[in-house]
């Protein structure tokens, strides 16, 4: 089993999409533990956007990144996510942050909120974050 952190957002009725989300990823893998809601100011968007919630899941899976990736991008699309540039609304946004301990997702390093959900997942790896920020 590898042991995978996915990060959750959303601006379009996040009460709604997150617990639904959430909900979906307990029922394909194992959940173990949940991160707490923060509530975000929309990055690198265009015009005026509701804040987001964000939050994020420690799971564990036997399916390679890829195969993982296919799943949330399903998900997404079951939920009533389209093909939208990155800097529109979302109904929901899931993306793999850890994967087997190590950061794949460059964003973690650039964004309190991702950093804050890795600490709160994975202790461990928070640490070796702080150090690695308090290190620039």
């Amino acid at each position: 089993m590898t042991e995978v952190i996915v990060a959750l957002g959303s601006n379009i009725k996040p009460q709604d999409n997150i617990p639904n989300a959430m909900a979906k990823l307990d029922e394909m893998f194992n959940l173990v533990k949940k991160a707490r809601s923060l509530h975000t100011k929309p990055v690198d968007v265009v015009g005026e956007q509701p804040d987001f919630i964000n939050t994020g899941c420690l799971l564990n899976t036997q399916l390679t990144q890829e195969e993982l990736r296919k799943q949330l991008k399903q998900i997404e699309q079951q939920m009533g996510r389209e093909s939208i540039s990155s800097d529109e609304p979302r109904i929901i946004d899931l993306d793999i942050i850890v994967w087997d301990g190590v950061i794949i997702d460059k964003d973690v390093y650039s964004r309190d909120f991702l950093q804050t959900i890795v600490i709160e997942l994975l202790p461990n790896l928070g640490e070796q974050l702080s150090a690695t920020n308090n290190s620039e």
